[in-house]
């Protein structure tokens, strides 16, 4: 009979001998403890797009390259100035309104004025007494009447507003890192969220009806009772009511274009959230958006100005033979081959012009991904899809013998 050891030899939880030695019970390298250090640094590392989020609008030079989104963007601007001419036209012939020579120096010898009043860069107080920056600009604008400035307002609203909102959403998918979309599918998703939009477009001004209300009341008494005492009385009301206001107007000049964006980019858009998220944008991160958008408009600078190169050197060749003396001299009288060389010309220094167009518009989508990252804390990557088309029912093979078996049955 054995003696129970006094001293027995324990084994420590370290120097235990692993007992599961079986190939199912050995610790693959992927699930080790700690850090690999014999990893290469380079898969440690964080990519450029990490540590700047902002090269991700780089992407969205690839709209630049499109054939179809150039010519759309071309197309519904060629529609808005010919409709732009008739309305002067119509409008200058009743007596009323402006020329159709200056409106259309004003679209294209100025086309960053263009651009800015296009996109409701300026405020209401603005257009009724316009400040411009040019001579030729302020005889133009004086002739404006109330009511042409309302039906050029309505077009650009009407045309513009469902192609802003296109091509916000394609750059928000590029800078999200998907693939170029479909232009049908695009529009498709864009036509169920119209409505939206323009909604959203009126929202500032409502928001600042009532304020203008109570200004016009306060203006009205002042009118009726005739002494200083109450208009400096009302004065502080009268600040108050006109610094809101002009905060409204002033950040509606970005929180439109980005509300547009919302409206393109989330699953399940309101336009009154898309507003905010657009005021909170441009309120609460205005550092970076300023930072984000002085990115974006040197990108859009050198892309139109590549496209401008593009459109000199093509209508260099659409002249030479007119100032070139290579045909005779009776076609080169010809006025009718000097009217479309002119027309062809005017067309080709389009080209950049909706280039520019098309750029501002699709960086405003991603634009707001960067913010909603920056304000939300949501993935830039975290975008609604485009449902999938539907696809017609096909009966199976079984079906059809199922059937067969039993009318046979029958």
């Amino acid at each position: 009979m054995t003696s129970p050891d006094p001293h027995p030899q324990t084994t420590s939880p370290i120097n235990a001998p692993n007992r599961q030695t079986g190939p199912e019970h050995q610790a693959s390298p992927d699930h080790q403890a700690g850090p690999d250090i014999e990893a290469p640094l380079a898969s440690r590392i964080r990519t450029w797009i990490d540590i700047l989020p902002v090269m991700r609008l780089l992407r969205v030079c690839r709209v630049a390259g499109s054939p179809i989104w150039i010519t759309n963007t071309l197309m519904v601007l060629l529609v808005w100035m010919g409709l732009e001419s008739l309305i002067a036209a119509l409008m200058s012939s009743g007596g009323a309104g402006t020329p159709v020579s200056v409106s259309r120096s004003l679209i294209v010898s100025l086309p960053a004025d263009w651009i800015l009043e296009l996109f409701h860069w300026r405020s209401a107080s603005s257009i009724a007494n316009p400040s411009p920056i040019t001579p030729q600009l302020a005889s133009a604008a004086t002739k404006l009447s109330s009511t042409h400035v309302l039906i050029l307002t309505v077009l650009t609203l009407t045309l513009w507003v469902p192609t802003w909102m296109t091509l916000a959403r394609v750059g928000g998918l590029l800078v999200a890192g998907r693939d170029m979309p479909s232009w049908t599918a695009t529009w498709r998703w864009t036509n169920g969220r119209l409505w939206r939009g323009y909604v959203l477009t009126i929202l500032p001004a409502v928001c600042c009806l009532p304020m203008l209300v109570v200004l016009r009341v306060v203006g009205w008494s002042s009118l009726l009772l005739g002494e200083s005492i109450w208009y400096w009385a009302t004065l502080p009301l009268t600040l108050s009511c006109l610094i809101v206001v002009g905060l409204i107007l002033a950040a509606a000049k970005t929180a439109v274009p980005l509300g547009w964006a919302a409206l393109a980019m989330e699953a399940d858009p309101d336009p009154m959230d898309a507003l905010s998220r657009g005021y909170e944008m441009t309120l609460r991160r205005l550092p970076q958006l300023v930072g984000m958008g002085v990115i974006a408009i040197v990108v859009i600078g050198l892309m139109t100005a590549a496209w401008w190169l593009v459109a000199v050197s093509a209508s260099q060749v659409v002249v030479f033979p007119v100032d070139g003396g290579v045909l005779n001299d009776r076609f080169e009288r010809d006025a009718t081959w000097e009217s479309a060389a002119l027309i062809t010309q005017s067309l080709l220094m389009l080209v950049p012009v909706s280039v520019g167009a098309m750029l501002a518009a699709a960086m405003t989508g991603g634009l707001y991904l960067l913010l909603r990252q920056s304000t939300g804390g949501q993935e830039v990557e975290d975008v609604a899809e485009n449902p999938p088309p539907s696809q017609p029912r096909v009966p199976s093979v079984q079906t059809k013998v199922d059937q067969s078996e039993s009318d046979k049955a029958d």
